[in-house]
Parts: C-alpha cells; structure tokens; sequence
C-alpha cells in the first residue's frame, strides 16, 4: 500500500525485547492484550485499544503482558511531504493515545486490514490519513477540537521493513 507498511504481529505471554529502536517513525496499535514500552525518560503501558506513536530513534524495550498482545504495526518511513514542525510534533517523541479519535480510527484500520479486498488499499490509506490528522490535531489543539488541516500537508510514503526479532506474525 503507498505511504504504509501495516503488519499484525503476536506476542507471546510475557515476552520481553531487549532495548532497540527502529528504522521508521511508527504507529503501535494493541489489538489484544498489553505491554509495557519502557524509554529513557519513562515507560508508557500499552493497553487493548491504545496506540503509541513513536520516533524510529527512540531507544525502548518491550514487556508484554501475562495475555501477551497482538498489535497492528504501522510503519512510517517517508515523512519528507509532511512540513518539519509537524513532523516534529507527530514523531517528536512517543505520544500514547488511549480515547478519542486516534483508536477509534486505528480500531477501523485494523478491521480493514484483516478482511483485506478491492477496495481496502484505498479505504485504509484514507483512514492512516485521517489518523495522522488526527495525532495532529490533537497534539495542537487538545481541548479545542480538531481544526482543519488540508490533508496535503499531511501526506507521506513508507516502504515495508521487517519485524523486530521475537515478533510471530499471522497473515
């Protein structure tokens, strides 16, 4: 799909990757289950229904919970289309969003994603869009509501990139 590489990886109960970080900017949706991203600074928990955004060059380890987790990763390897302060913003650092808009579209592209057809490539990269937006409007104007921001300011291309080692994934 242009601009995004999605994969629905599985965790295993308890299951801990070593610290790393990550070619691409990225987006984590928790489909099932939990973990603990831990950063220099702080660790985010990470439950069902959440979605943690996050620099590639931003080191971390992961603990998943005693259910595991199945997440949809979403990779963002292009963003030179998007203006440098927004870039900033969005993939500045990691940002947890667990209520709002940003789950509520993640939660569709993960539907999308799994009854795959002619018609899902377009639907999904609208909804990635609408998400990115979303994380946008968000981090500027929280308590305001979303403001309008044409969508060609917030357009980018990501080529796949493999797994973290200790990821399953179910196709």
């Amino acid at each position: 799909m242009d601009g995004f590489s999605l994969t629905e990886a599985v965790y295993a109960p308890h299951c801990t990757l070593p610290a790393h970080d990550h070619r691409f900017p990225s987006w984590t949706y928790v489909v099932a289950g939990s973990f603990d991203e831990a950063f220099s600074n702080g660790t985010e928990h990470c439950a069902a229904g959440s979605v943690l955004s996050k620099p590639n060059d931003a080191a971390h380890s992961n603990r998943y919970g005693f259910a595991g987790a199945t997440c949809l990763l979403i990779e963002v390897a292009d963003i030179t289309m998007i203006s440098e302060d927004r870039a900033a913003l969005v993939f500045g650092r990691a940002i947890h969003f667990d209520r709002g808009a940003v789950p509520r579209l993640a939660w569709r592209i993960m539907r999308e994603f799994r009854k795959w057809d002619a018609a899902s490539s377009i639907a999904a990269q609208s909804l990635l869009l609408e998400m990115g937006l979303a994380m946008f409007a968000n981090l500027i104007r929280p308590l305001e509501g979303d403001p309008l921001v044409p969508p060609e300011e917030f357009s980018f291309a990501v080529p796949l990139v493999s797994l973290p080692s200790g990821a399953h994934v179910e196709e």
